[in-house]
């Protein structure tokens, strides 16, 4: 899958286009500002056309003056209970003004409670940027914050850590601090950049090695700062070693002057697997390229704009789910309820009136409304089945669906094989797949998974895992 990835912050410009989440091209335009919108727009015209293009999804990365950020402690529940009480919080600072709200948990300890992080915009702050895109002929489908995408570059490139290690991504008026442990997120704080008085430097002739070094003293103080509030020197707190990205990171010296400010190993981060110049600053956008629908993510794309992306996007998607139903019925899997076996005459009513809209002469027309009837007819079943054909990972095969129902409850039951290269993949694909599947909001599990190892080819060695799940229909 084709990605361009687009970040505004720092007054500045960066973008990458990648596929299937590996590098193809990277660029950066310094001192970008929506001020005069039309050279704007040429500057994001001439950056699309350099990484590649308007190819596959966009995702875009809002500037951090627009995101504000809270962490709320609140008692535990449903992370959906949870959103609505930190909407509630967050509505009572900003009064009328309309807002975007994503949140999500920060791991610590606390029994009976939870630190819940809410990032949230304005959509009055964000309508220009969206303008712009618009006009460049971009249709988001996920518009974020850059600590969605640090998060997503950490993980990959240190899914397990040395304790806790923090990355310091340090911008033009921000410094993000980001604390990780063994890729859970454990920590977070934005602050803006400690003041400099460049003029006043200058005056007193230093060189411009020390003026650096001067404002990177600012910077370790900033983050001693947060390190005291962490926890100070209490073992469990400790950040071990420090990872520095970010516009600010390619300051000469800037590992070093951390490393002897703090006492703590510092390095750039290269978010990518081959050498990039300042690869460093690019690490927020690349783990933009890598998030997924799969993923959890928190995602600031007004429901307006998505309703809209939706209607374009929607004959697609009935198609999509279509071809799962033939895919269902055609491949042999077991078909135990009858709810099921109406797919098979739901499809060949969509056949025949597929043909009879070519008779019409309005093909195009003519289909959608014989999707849009089927869905109508099978409300509760086509945005579940949808979910499954979208989610369900390339290398999981479906094996069987069955539907039970009760008089007060719809359950169904869903079994899959794997056949992955290493027990840690299979843990992780089954887990994002069920997890994702959740997230619609449309199931809920009723017990954990069941996973049973097979043996398919002896002298191979191969293994072949089948998965077993069951869910609650939610009404």
């Amino acid at each position: 899958m084709n990605s361009l990835n687009i970040d505004f912050r720092a007054v500045s410009l960066r973008l990458l286009s990648a596929k299937a989440g590996a590098l193809k091209h990277v660029h950066l335009t310094r001192n970008f500002s929506l001020a005069d919108m039309q050279a704007a727009k040429e500057q994001l015209t001439n950056a699309v056309r350099e990484v590649g293009g308007k190819k596959g999804k966009a995702h875009v990365i809002l500037p951090n003056r627009i995101v504000k950020f809270n962490i709320l402690q609140i008692p535990a529940m449903d992370i959906g209970d949870a959103e609505k009480v930190v909407r509630r919080e967050i509505a009572k600072e900003l009064g009328t003004q309309d807002f975007v709200l994503g949140i999500r948990r920060i791991i610590r300890n606390r029994p009976g409670k939870q630190d819940i992080l809410a990032e949230y915009a304005l959509k009055s702050d964000m309508r220009d940027y969206l303008a712009l895109l618009k006009e460049c002929g971009i249709k988001p489908s996920v518009v974020t914050t850059s600590l969605e995408g640090i998060i997503s570059a950490f993980k990959k490139i240190r899914p397990e850590t040395e304790g806790n290690e923090a990355v310091l991504e340090i911008g033009q008026t921000f410094i993000e601090i980001i604390v990780f442990n063994n890729g859970k997120l454990i920590n977070y704080k934005k602050v803006q950049m400690p003041a400099v008085d460049d003029a006043k430097l200058s005056s007193k002739d230093m060189d411009p090695m020390q003026i650096c070094k001067i404002k990177m003293y600012t910077i370790v103080d900033a983050l001693y700062n947060f390190m005291m509030e962490m926890g100070g020197g209490a073992a469990e707190e400790r950040i071990s070693r420090l990872w520095i990205s970010g516009l600010g990171s390619i300051e000469e010296g800037t590992a070093q002057c951390v490393s002897e400010g703090l006492g703590i190993n510092s390095s750039l981060l290269n978010p990518f697997d081959i050498e990039v110049e300042h690869a460093s600053i690019y690490t927020a956008v690349a783990g933009l390229s890598l998030i997924t629908p799969a993923d959890q993510f928190i995602n600031l794309l007004p429901s307006d704009e998505r309703d809209r992306g939706k209607q374009v996007a929607g004959r697609a998607a009935l198609i999509a789910a279509l071809v799962f139903y033939v895919i269902l019925i055609g491949g042999g899997y077991t078909v135990l309820n009858k709810a099921e076996r109406d797919l098979k005459v739901l499809r060949d009513k969509f056949e025949t009136e597929v043909k009879a809209s070519h008779k019409s002469g309005s093909p195009d027309r003519s289909q959608q409304d014989a999707l849009k009837k089927i869905m109508s007819n099978n409300k509760n079943l086509h945005p579940l089945f949808r979910d499954i054909a979208n989610l369900i990972p390339p290398d999981m095969n479906l094996i069987s669906l069955d539907i039970e129902k009760t008089a007060d409850a719809t359950f169904i039951k869903l079994g899959a094989s794997l056949q992955p290269a290493d027990e840690g993949l299979r843990n992780s694909a089954v887990s994002k797949f069920l997890k994702a599947l959740e997230t619609t909001g449309r199931v809920a599990m009723t017990s954990p998974p069941e996973i049973t190892s097979v043996t398919t080819a002896p002298t191979a060695k191969k293994q072949e895992f089948t998965i077993k799940a069951k869910f609650e229909v939610l009404q």
